[in-house]
Parts: structure tokens; C-alpha cells; sequence
């Protein structure tokens, strides 16, 4: 059950500078009942297997308030942003007899600047600070069974993962565009495998890394190679790096310098008929 509600307001003071500010609060309750059942020959009956059936309530309620100023001067855009959370939480494994309670409140300031260089060019600077929460799937303790030797289970104390990201950006005639990027998350959520060498199983949960650092340079451009046949097209280099002291009793650190490519063309044969193609590539990377 999902109940939201929210209010925006918006002054003008002229035609450069303006104020925006809301409120929003949103109420979810989620109850996954997951049940296993086993077929008994003797009774002709399915009977209720409770070592692998679970239920979890998951109960979660989030209120916000954002104030945003615009400014626009001659050749310059200029807004400032501070967005304020509070986060009640409330995770009851029913199975388990577990409940995890949490009570928590944040500020996401965001700052951008654009500047009109000349008539072709433009820059902008940007920093902003957010939150990315667990879903309620991966706070789930109970174990349940993917395959004969895979095992997943969620993790009642995942705590959300904060980023705070800085863009430089470049435009040349709005069409050709370049970003610098660097982007520092603390508590990343990431999935861990642990094998069981004994038992020749994979156990698969979601636990918090310290910290990833994250490089990236993206240039997307478009262009015509004839009348009739046009193309878009996406290059993106990154580096990302993980780091936490404590990961299954031992010190993790990986990293990887990664690549993806993507390509759109579009084909226009005559006024009724046009084809598509398109192409990706993701090199290899690192991932938790």
C-alpha cells in the first residue's frame, strides 16, 4: 500500500529569479508472504513447509521539504537547492521474530552554475548530495532457495548509501556535450557471494561497502552522415573504486578503468519508411 501526498509552490520575483519550495510525505506498507508448500502422499494434501515459508512487514514513511533559488543574470544560471529528509522505518520479520526500527534525518544540498561563453559555447559547474535506499526485498533476513546450491537472504540492518557528486560540463552548440565527473558514495550497497566450500553453495546477500570513488568523462554527439542517414552516439569512461577495512574478516580494495560505447543511427529511405539500428558495448568492469 502506497499513500502519497505532496505540495509545490512557485514565486516569481521577475522574469530572472525565482523561488520554489514543496513539501512531500509518503506512507508505504509492504507485506510479502512467502509461503512453501509440500505435497504429502499419505493425506493427498499440500501441507505448509514453515522451514522455508516467511512473512515480512516492511512499513515505511518518509517526509521532505525542498527550497530551490533561480537566478538568471546576462550570461549566467544560477541555482541553489537544499532538500531536508526524515526517514521512519520499521522492518518485522514475522518468521524470524526479528524488528529492525529506524529513525533518521538528512540534508541534500545541490548547487549548479551555467555559463554562457559565447554563442556557441557554454560551461557549467554542479554539485549536488544524495540518498539511495535499500529496497524492501534486500531487508528480508529469511533464506530462501534459488537453486540446489544457491542461497540469497536480505539484510535487516542494510543501511542506505549516500552520494556526494561534483560535474564539470561543457556544450558546443548545444549539440556536442562533455562531462567531467567524480562522485564519492559512503555505505555502498553492493551484493556479496560467499561460497561454502564444504557444502558446495553459494550464500548471496547485500552488505555495505565503505566507500566507492567513481571517475567518469562522457561525450555524446550527434552526427549526419547524408541527407537521409543521421546518427547519435555515447561514449563514456569511467574508473570506479571500491574500498572497505572489513569484508568477510579481510580488507577489500578493487578497481577497474571501464568503457561503454553506444550508437543510434537512424535511416530515412523516403517519407513512410525509415530503419534503426543501434549498437552497445560495456567493456569490463568492477562491481561491488
Amino acid at each position: 500500500r502506497i499513500l502519497s501526498g505532496k505540495i509545490d509552490y512557485v514565486y516569481p520575483f521577475n522574469k530572472e529569479m525565482k523561488l520554489e519550495a514543496g513539501v512531500k510525505s509518503s506512507f508505504v506498507t509492504t507485506d510479502n508472504n512467502y509461503q512453501f508448500s509440500i505435497f504429502n502422499n499419505g493425506t493427498g494434501n499440500w501441507e505448509n513447509d514453515v522451514t522455508r515459508s516467511n512473512q515480512f512487514i516492511y512499513d515505511e514513511n518518509i517526509n521532505a521539504a525542498y527550497i530551490n533559488l533561480n537566478r538568471k543574470f546576462k550570461s549566467t544560471t544560477v541555482q541553489l537547492g537544499l532538500r531536508g529528509e526524515q526517514t521512519n522505518s520499521k522492518g518485522n520479520s514475522i518468521t524470524e521474530e526479528k524488528i529492525v526500527k529506524r529513525h533518521y534525518f538528512n540534508l541534500f544540498p545541490t548547487v549548479f552554475v551555467n555559463q554562457e561563453l559565447s554563442k556557441n559555447h557554454e560551461m557549467g559547474v554542479s554539485y549536488s548530495r544524495r540518498i539511495d535506499r535499500p529496497n524492501y526485498g534486500s531487508l528480508n533476513p529469511f533464506v530462501y532457495y534459488v537453486d540446489l546450491y544457491t542461497y540469497q537472504y536480505g539484510n535487516p540492518f542494510l543501511r542506505p548509501q549516500y552520494t556526494n557528486a561534483f560535474e564539470l560540463s561543457y556544450s558546443y552548440k548545444k549539440t556536442i556535450n562533455a562531462t567531467l565527473g567524480y562522485s564519492h558514495t559512503s555505505d555502498v550497497m553492493t551484493e556479496v557471494l560467499v561460497s561454502d566450500t564444504a557444502q558446495k553453495t553459494l550464500f548471496i546477500s547485500e552488505q555495505n561497502l565503505a566507500q566507492q570513488d567513481s571517475y567518469n568523462l562522457n561525450v555524446s554527439s550527434p552526427l549526419k552522415f547524408t541527407k537521409w542517414w543521421n546518427s547519435n552516439n555515447n561514449l563514456t569512461v569511467y574508473y570506479n573504486k571500491f574500498k572497505t577495512p572489513n569484508l568477510l574478516n579481510a580488507p577489500y580494495e578493487s578497481g577497474r578503468l571501464a568503457f561503454n560505447f553506444n550508437s543510434n543511427h537512424t535511416m530515412t529511405l523516403n517519407p513512410t519508411t525509415s530503419f534503426e539500428i543501434s549498437g552497445n558495448y560495456q567493456s569490463r568492469q568492477v562491481y561491488g
